[in-house]
């Protein structure tokens, strides 16, 4: 498997052909985060020129941070005045305040926002001050549906889309035991706070799932488990569910990882895919 360069498998032959993820590998973060940086900023380019706009969005979390970072830095010093026409979404948040240690939009204004001096117009936050979650995801939904549209019954339509993927196989905040079948049609959904964690808000099933690009961060050895859980046992999880509802719709997701996510056996089956 090269570098940097697409690669699919599937764990069963018989899958929906939907179902192959598409696989791109660095070696490190570090390669991940430089190398990705240029793929997006070339892909993003070439909509933003062709449609005059694009959508984007982001994820929390540790894994995106270096490659946000470095889009941030790559974008600004080209000054790159198409970026202006760029909207950017949160995908989930906490509900904490923006300033807060565990906000999203922190990390997002911190590696992205800041560095590129993105007009405020642009930039749609979940507001985590909100005092109720539930209140805020409609909320949310509706400013998502102003921004992009949706003709008749459809949904809209995202253009870029980065995903990670906790241990326990939830993305953004769609945790396993939730009921996907009754959140597949809100465009956002809120969460309860628990012991564990604060009350959330993100984007659902179906909107991240028809999104263009569909894209995982998964680095680091501590997602191996979980990343063979997915693709290799196919454990139901929250990201099992996003992969079916893409296959539904004949699309696939694709994969950023670094070496040290992937186990050896799901790094033989990608080998042998490629």
């Amino acid at each position: 498997m090269t570098t940097g360069t697409d690669s699919t498998h599937s764990a069963k032959d018989h899958q929906d052909p939907g179902m192959i993820p598409v696989f791109r590998m660095w070696e490190t973060p570090v390669d991940l985060a430089r190398e990705g940086a240029v793929l997006f900023r070339d892909l993003l380019k070439k909509d933003v020129l062709a449609r005059k706009t694009a959508s984007v969005v982001l994820s929390g979390g540790n894994s995106p941070r270096g490659l946000f970072s470095e889009i941030g830095h790559l974008l600004s010093v080209g000054c790159e005045g198409w970026v202006g026409n760029v909207e950017w979404f949160e995908g989930d948040e906490r509900m904490v305040p923006p300033t807060h240690i565990r906000s999203n939009f922190r990390m997002m204004k911190e590696t992205l926002f800041n560095p590129l001096a993105i007009s405020p117009e642009r930039i749609h936050r979940i507001l985590g001050e909100a005092p109720v979650a539930s209140e805020e995801a409609l909320r949310y939904a509706h400013e998502i549906m102003q921004v992009l549209g949706a003709p008749g019954p459809h949904l809209p339509v995202l253009d870029y889309v980065f995903l990670g993927i906790g241990p326990d196989g939830h993305t953004a905040s769609l945790f396993p035991g939730t009921f996907p079948e009754l959140e597949h049609h809100q465009l956002v959904v809120s969460s309860s706070a628990t012991k564990e964690r604060e009350a959330r808000v993100s984007m659902g099933y179906h909107l991240l799932a028809h999104a263009r690009h569909l894209i995982f961060l998964v680095m680091g050895e501590d997602k191996r488990p979980i990343l063979e859980d997915i693709l290799l046992r196919m454990k139901p999880s929250p990201v099992q569910e996003l992969l079916l509802l893409r296959a539904e719709i004949g699309e696939s997701a694709t994969f950023w990882v670094d070496r040290a996510a992937l186990s050896n056996d799901l790094e033989r089956v990608v080998k042998m895919m490629y």
